[in-house]
């Protein structure tokens, strides 16, 4: 299939993945829709491929992959929130849209010609196609996490959250290898169509037969984890409870909003304490001021934990005053004690041009409006490290909205013993978009890794809580004002990714650069031998 018409199969493959990740197909489809971009790809592995030709083809199926990951930034217009005008606006989620897809597919692309110069080497043969490419697919993955322009957003492995049996072998292996399982599948089943196509009926089947084998651990692996997955190990139970205050991002910044705001929150947080609850969970900067340079709220919240005797975990701003710093945070609030301003977990991923603007100076010079994007006015200080609050029921893990895409730091409070973990996230930015099921997929994939149930409060939604398993066993309707009380419990377990951490991808990383080093060699010695 050497016509012009073949490169067709890169975007359509790209698009047909990404909506993988967006739950507009079934999950399933996930473990064919790369075949017809690897089909491309392995069909030319031998020849003499430019290292422009190599981007090319890998520019093909990256950037229709995340424009359709991220299509919902379309969505998000007129941005009411900002204060931008229509035309301002448009400009701006189009630059979103546009532009952010670009920076990840132009750093994505370079897997094409990286997976070619691995092939060289005398030891990859064609059968290792699928493992080397896979390995290259998510060595990147793990890239992306390590700069603000990654946001990891589409991973693979968020595919296939809602159906947790086919990622709980991330509670081993992390969900890098949830990626690595995935793309080799799909490549024995291109690599299998390539061997039809040239009638090699044996190797075809050989191909079929090891994509079976990869499914079938993958899955095996999940089964493993929930075998092993033992009521004996549950700590104490707890009744938590997470709130969804409902306020869109448009009102909840208004100077004439905070009544409404601390009303809405007293009344769920009221209720959810006379249904029992003894943690009681508020969204990101359910206070959008900062808390302690106004005396009033800091005793609402106190005023709150101590009159139902419930231990917080209030979301707003606070300042540091050493420093100047403004952070976005969430508190614990003791009924006995108040708060604790020794264990004040502070955001320590924030949103490109939600909380902070990259490169503002450039920015403003390119396009003024994406530079005053800024929620708070000006840029909020990033956060350093876990902070796991010690209660009464036990010791609890905070993340905050964008902390939760990045593996790392719900590993880090499992390791410094959070025996459950409380999300707060402000998603009403994303409307009803995928864009609400996308970020719980991510909550759904730290739940596996470190085998705590997990308490999500989400301004307008998805509320949810979700066990170790990763299973979703309670939840709120989206755009409702409510609570949700769940018992669950508290766990001090470690799974073997906690303990391992992100080694697979370093076998990844060792397995490639090997392979690169070693047809380097051998094509200087065969230049030096002419």
């Amino acid at each position: 299939m050497k016509n012009k018409y073949s490169v067709l199969l890169l975007p359509i493959s790209g698009v047909l993945t990404g909506l993988c990740t967006c739950y507009f197909v079934p999950a399933a489809l996930e473990w064919f829709s790369i075949a017809p971009f690897l089909f491309v790809i392995f069909g030319i592995a031998g020849e003499k491929i430019r290292l422009r030709r190599g981007l090319r083809l890998g520019f093909l199926y990256f950037y229709p992959y995340y424009l359709t990951v991220w299509h919902w930034f379309l969505l998000m217009y007129p941005l009411e929130f900002t204060g931008l005008s229509k035309l301002a606006a448009f400009g701006a989620v189009l630059a979103a849209w546009l532009g952010l897809p670009l920076v990840q597919a132009v750093v994505a692309m370079w897997q094409v010609p990286l997976f070619y110069a691995a092939a060289r080497s005398g030891f990859a043969k064609k059968p290792l196609y699928p493992a080397i490419f896979a390995a290259g697919y998510a060595l990147f993955e793990w890239i992306q996490t390590l700069t603000w322009a990654g946001v990891p957003w589409g991973r693979l492995a968020i595919g296939q959250a809602y159906t947790p049996i086919f990622v709980r072998s991330a509670a081993l292996f992390g969900s890098y290898f949830v990626a690595f399982a995935l793309v080799f599948v799909n490549g024995c089943v291109a690599l299998a169509a390539r061997h039809m196509l040239g009638r090699e009926n044996r190797e075809a089947v050989l191909s079929i037969g090891l994509a079976g084998v990869m499914f079938a651990l993958n899955l095996t692996l999940g089964g493993l984890v929930t075998l092993t997955h033992s009521p004996d190990a549950e700590g104490s139970s707890v009744t938590a409870a997470a709130l969804q205050g409902n306020i869109s991002s448009a009102d909840k910044w208004k100077d004439s909003s905070i009544t409404n705001v601390m009303s809405v929150y007293k009344r769920l947080t009221d209720a959810a304490a006379s249904d029992g609850a003894d943690v009681v969970v508020w969204t990101e900067s359910s206070l959008p001021y900062t808390l302690n340079q106004h005396q009033f709220m800091l005793e609402f919240v106190e005023d709150l934990a101590k009159e139902n005797d419930i231990t917080l975990f209030a979301s707003s701003f606070w300042c540091d005053f050493d420093t100047d710093a403004t952070y976005n945070a969430v508190l614990n609030v003791s009924p006995e004690t108040g708060i604790n301003t020794d264990v004040v977990y502070k955001k320590q991923r924030l949103v490109p041009f939600g909380e902070f603007v990259p490169y503002k100076a450039l920015v403003e010079k390119l396009f003024p409006p994406l530079a005053g994007l800024s929620m708070f006015g000006s840029d909020v200080s990033t956060g350093d490290g876990a902070c796991v609050a010690e209660t009464e029921c036990g010791k609890v893990g905070n993340l905050i909205c964008f902390d939760s895409i990045y593996e790392t730091y719900a590993l880090v409070s499992a390791r410094e013993c959070a025996e459950l973990i409380a999300i707060s996230t402000n998603d009403s930015w994303f409307g009803q978009s995928a864009a609400l099921y996308q970020h719980t997929a991510q909550a759904i994939l730290r739940a596996i890794e470190t085998d705590r149930y997990v308490i999500r409060a989400a301004n307008t939604g998805y509320t949810c809580v979700i066990s170790p398993e990763g299973e979703i066993i309670d939840a709120l309707p989206i755009d409702e004002e409510g609570y949700l009380v769940s018992e669950v419990s508290m766990r001090s377990t470690r799974t073997v990714y906690s303990v391992l951490g992100n080694l697979a991808v370093w076998i990844f990383a060792a397995a490639i650069v090997f392979l690169c080093t070693d047809a380097a060699v051998s094509r200087f010695k065969s230049r030096k031998s002419i």
